[in-house]
């Protein structure tokens, strides 16, 4: 069963890329601060010439979070002249381009596709990370191909949103993810110009999936459907005295490393998360470890909360 609208403009995705655990003569992660912060300006200068709105992200040691929305008609809408005002600056050209030519009207169908998007990424970066070692570094660096899942749902949308910003604060490295520098709930935090960019997209692509009874919902409510768990899981890993406890569900989707969200090719669900594609990973099932140390898969429909 369907719980999304198909016949939407908008498609979500959850993309990820990633490097081997150890790039650097195989002793250190792959990636300091000053890589995450080029990570980060390329990212949003790649996205303010493509057709995609950037929802939320998350840029680690060895791999990237990008949760996108596409709107599947963007490029017929965008005008010729304007697709060749991107052209000059993706190719920093001195003068633009005729915006008639074949060149130009290839080039506004590349910028809503999200493989060219995720290839321009990957290879830009590439160029200048191994420039920017003493001597030199050669030859590729991420795995060859990105992961792609299609969020079909507002619940996926948030609580994949959520995940997401929750990566630094599984691997410990903060307890709350507005500590950490490198993804979009610490600029929405800081309240800066990439932070209120950050989070009016964040509002304005829930609010598209929202149902017909929710679309009086203001601003402010819609925005809370994502960060009232978000900053509720923070304080909980931040062993909060007032939060006892988080229901096995929360529990085992945001704060262990969850295969559902990279190994799907479609997750959608209106009250439970459910996915298509790839027939290995089963969302309706949580795995727990037990006290003896070995794990015990149960599936969500006989926990009890």
């Amino acid at each position: 069963m369907r719980y999304y609208n198909e016949t939407s403009k908008k498609s979500f995705y959850h993309l990820i890329i990633r490097v081997p655990e150890f790039t650097l003569n195989q002793t250190e992660f792959a990636f300091d601060d000053s890589h995450k912060e080029y990570l980060e300006n390329l990212l949003f200068h790649l996205e303010s010439i493509y057709l995609f709105e950037m929802v939320s992200y998350c840029i680690m040691s060895t791999h990237v979070h990008l949760v996108l929305a596409r709107d599947n008609e963007a490029h017929n809408n965008l005008s010729l002249k304007e697709t060749a005002e991107r052209f000059q600056i993706y190719y920093g050209l001195k003068k633009t381009p005729d915006a008639r030519s074949a060149k130009v009207r290839k080039f506004r169908i590349r910028l809503n596709n999200v493989s060219e998007f995720m290839r321009d990424y990957q290879r830009r970066f590439t160029f200048w990370y191994n420039k920017s070692f003493e001597g030199g570094r050669k030859g590729s660096l991420w795995h060859p191909r990105f992961k792609s899942v299609c969020l079909g749902s507002r619940r996926a949308l948030v609580e994949c949103m959520k995940y997401v910003e929750l990566n630094p604060v599984r691997a410990k490295m903060v307890t709350h993810p507005s500590l950490y520098a490198y993804c979009s709930y610490h600029h929405i935090c800081k309240d800066n110009q990439r932070g209120a960019y950050l989070k009016e997209m964040i509002i304005k692509n829930i609010r598209h999936l929202a149902e017909d009874s929710e679309t009086n919902s203001d601003d402010k409510q819609v925005f809370k459907w994502y960060t009232n768990d978000l900053e509720v899981l923070a304080y909980f890993v931040a062993e909060n005295k007032n939060i006892k406890s988080v229901d096995p569900y929360v529990k085992a989707h945001f704060l262990s490393n969850c295969k559902l969200w990279s190994h799907l090719k479609i997750i959608e669900g209106k009250y439970a998360l459910c996915g298509i594609g790839h027939g290995k990973i089963n969302p309706r099932t949580v795995e727990f470890e037990k006290s003896d140390g070995s794990c015990q898969q149960i599936p969500l429909c006989d926990l009890e909360f």
